[in-house]
């Protein structure tokens, strides 16, 4: 590959394939630690291209001409190089001299979006960037998202690629250490029966893993939600702002729930300062008495 002095490479990419892309998003919170809070995310973390680069025929583009400053970098802010991780691994990247933006903008020159290779080499200048294990693809313009990693040493690299997913040559690099870490229901079992309020504690053990407030974002650090009657929210995505989703946004983890008479199932997760849902699940399922 070649830059001439006005700085434009040459992408090259033969037999493109279509290639996915993934991301979490942000959102604020209130304070007042209990409750749904008043926090709106931007989109719903699973933005899809198509991947195909084709003219207006149908057939398939065999370059593409990308300018971008040779100043252009990007890096992790989070995670740092040799930082031991639990509760998932807290994405945060920047850009400089780089717009970073979704792929539905297509290719344009100065631009593009992050991808991070969990122990891979990073791909050369103008080839595709894999879909495929350890590939992972934010080409909804997401900054900040979690990675659900096996316990171990991984190295993360921190690359961007155009609205094709062509690999451009600014990277990052870190390597991270990720322990276990495990969410608790404490004062209720599952399978009890219980009394409304239902009242009981959630506790983070196995790792060095801080309940924080909202709208801070430390890796490592989180605070807890408890969902009614749904699933666990998908590592990475936004936890909704919606009836069944409590947020405790005030950093509390002693949990007071009004219910109903019934049969409920409740999902402990944390999330993030941003509410990006992170892999500390817990769920009981337990039976509220009449008593009347």
């Amino acid at each position: 590959m070649e830059t001439d002095p006005t700085r434009r490479t040459v992408l090259t990419v033969s037999g493109a394939a279509a290639l996915t892309s993934l991301a979490g998003c942000t959102a604020g919170d209130d304070d007042d630690g209990n409750g749904t809070d008043d926090g709106n995310g931007t989109d719903d973390g699973n933005d899809t291209d198509d991947g195909n680069d084709t003219d207006e025929n149908g057939a398939e583009d065999e370059s593409a001409f990308i300018d971008y400053d040779e100043d252009a970098s990007v890096s992790f802010i989070e995670p740092t190089d040799g930082d031991t991780v639990s509760g998932g691994v807290y994405l945060s990247m920047v850009a400089e001299n780089l717009e970073i933006e979704a792929v539905e903008e297509g290719v344009n020159d100065g631009a593009g979006h992050f991808h991070v290779l969990v122990d891979h080499e990073p791909v050369a200048e103008g080839d595709p960037i894999p879909s495929e294990d350890g590939y992972n693809h934010f080409g909804d313009g997401s900054i900040e998202t979690v990675l659900d990693l096996e316990p171990g040493e991984h190295d993360l690299v921190l690359q961007v690629g155009d609205g094709q997913h062509r690999a451009l040559p600014m990277t990052d690099e870190v390597t991270v250490d990720v322990e276990t870490a495990t969410l608790e229901f404490v004062g209720i079992e599952d399978g009890e029966t219980v009394s409304s309020p239902v009242s009981f504690d959630l506790e983070v053990d196995g790792a060095d893993f801080e309940i924080e407030r909202a709208n801070q974002t430390h890796q490592n650090a989180g605070h807890h939600h408890v969902l009614v009657d749904h699933e666990p929210v998908d590592v990475g995505d936004l936890i909704p702002n919606e009836d069944g989703y409590n947020h405790f946004g005030g950093g509390s983890s002693s949990v007071e729930l009004d219910l109903e008479p019934g049969d409920y199932d409740l999902v402990a997760q944390v999330g993030t300062g941003t509410h990006i849902a992170t892999p500390l699940i817990a769920e009981v399922s337990i039976t509220v008495e009449d008593q009347e």
